[in-house]
């Protein structure tokens, strides 16, 4: 059974939480610093990594549950017994979260006794791993830049860091040097200490670091584009724009447009959408041939996508505006990607007529984004609103059959 016990950084403050069995309790600090009370029972068939709980507030109460994707992360629902609303509950215990440090931001990656972490350098990603000691000297508290804590960021905590190792030791790779380092983490794990230094080197440089917390109730719409015109004759369009320009009147919702013209741009993108703390709804859209997702400059691997997004736990779904996804009696593309990714993918099985294909992206996606129902929810919806979107359609229709296609996580 999957451990919930410890200290957790969440979209609504800290929480510390107690286990005994299948039943959970503890404290989260959601309005400036006041206790709130949490409590509920680890429900799961197979690995028991759900936990259901009801919370207590001042002025609200309420269900949710909170789902353990990995050691380190969370990802869960709340939902107010009075009015009804509700929105997403993340959490992050130990070194696993993003960072903003004097390097530049950092996705560190936590089990139980390994990181592995991602950063962008101006000539390109880098990475580091390493394993957890316990702590060699007491932390000191450090700062590195513009990211705020929450409203209780400023009170003082007592013990040690809820059980967790608060030394990270590792080996960090760039794209033209290597070397070790160490991080400290902090009592109240917002920030970690260290040093690194490069390979041969004697002396130690400073690496100091803070915890970026998710917007509560924000997400992100991330649209990466491959260029549709290859010659000057063809005629401008862009799928991108449009939904850009459809979405942005949705409140709490940030839409990011990108091209990419090589395997390079999009794994680079892929890249810096880890450094997101929110949700995430990702579109890749490019030409799609039986032979596979190509770029401007050919086809496309699936491990560009997977290098970088098999860790990528902030993507709710990864829709793909491009015919022949699924091509193959395996699902092909489609399929390997399940297998890899740790969460659902979507598209088009074979040829999409533009305009048809067009209606179901934005029914799709209006769905999951404004109405707030979950990419699975939205593809069981999409064809019963749409009939065109699945394999067959009426004669009466304009639109031929785009074969919509929805693909659970398999991770």
């Amino acid at each position: 059974m999957n451990d919930f016990a410890g200290r957790w950084c969440t979209t609504f403050g800290r929480m510390d939480l107690e286990q005994s069995g299948t039943h959970v309790k503890g404290v989260y600090q959601a309005l400036e610093g006041i206790p709130c009370q949490i409590e509920g029972q680890i429900q799961g068939q197979i690995q028991g990594d759900v936990l259901k709980f009801h919370y207590r507030e001042p002025k609200a109460r309420g269900t949710g549950s909170f789902q353990l994707q990995r050691y380190g992360m969370f990802s869960g629902q709340w939902l107010e017994d009075k009015t009804g609303n509700g929105g997403v509950w993340h959490g992050h215990r130990g070194f696993d979260g993003v960072w903003d440090t004097t390097v530049g931001l950092l996705r560190l990656i936590q089990e139980p006794d390994q990181v592995v972490g991602i950063y962008e350098l101006e000539d390109g990603g880098a990475s580091l791993e390493g394993e957890l000691r316990n702590s060699e000297s007491p932390a000191k508290a450090s700062r590195a830049g513009r990211s705020e804590k929450p409203a209780d960021a400023a009170q003082e905590t007592t013990g040690a860091t809820q059980g967790v190792a608060s030394r990270l030791v590792f080996r960090y790779q760039e794209p033209t040097r290597q070397g070790e380092g160490w991080f400290e983490l902090e009592e109240s794990q917002w920030s970690f200490h260290g040093k690194w230094r490069p390979a041969g080197a004697r002396s130690w440089e400073s690496w100091v670091g803070q915890r970026i917390f998710p917007t509560a109730n924000l997400k992100w719409l991330v649209v990466l584009e491959a260029h549709w015109q290859r010659v000057l004759e063809e005629e401008n369009y862009s799928l991108g724009g449009m939904l850009r320009e459809f979405f942005a009147r949705v409140p709490g919702l940030e839409v990011r447009h990108r091209f990419f013209a090589s395997e390079g741009d999009l794994e680079s993108w892929c890249r810096e959408i880890l450094f997101v703390p929110e949700p995430v709804v990702l579109v890749v859209a490019t030409h799609g041939t039986p032979e596979g997702l190509c770029g401007h400059r050919g086809i496309l691997r699936p491990e560009t996508l997977t290098k970088n997004l098999r860790h990528a736990n902030n993507v709710d779904v990864l829709h793909f505006s491009a015919c022949y996804l699924g091509n193959g009696s395996n699902g092909g593309f489609a399929r390997f990607l399940c297998r890899e990714l740790p969460f659902p993918i979507s598209g088009y099985a074979a040829y999409a007529d533009w305009a048809a294909s067009a209606l179901v992206d934005f029914t799709y996606l209006d769905m999951i984004l404004e109405h707030g129902l979950t990419p699975e929810q939205a593809a069981g919806q999409l064809k019963q609103l749409l009939p065109f979107a699945g394999d067959r359609t009426s004669r009466q229709c304009p639109y031929p059959a785009t074969r919509f296609r929805f693909w659970a996580a398999e991770r």
